[in-house]
């Protein structure tokens, strides 16, 4: 993802950006890529004890 965000910036589609919008385009792809995948099953009330 970093490398497809780094050929647009430089490439002719990145020209018209300025460069707080090619560092915030980057944060953000370091950001998604920060992301943990989210358990298979999530049990919202397993840490409940049974009343």
């Amino acid at each position: 993802m970093t490398g497809l965000l780094e050929v647009l910036l430089t490439g002719e589609a990145g020209m018209t950006f300025t460069r707080k919008q090619r560092q915030q385009a980057r944060d953000f792809v370091q950001t998604l890529q920060n992301i943990n995948k989210a358990p298979s099953k999530i049990e919202p009330l397993a840490a409940v004890p049974n009343l």
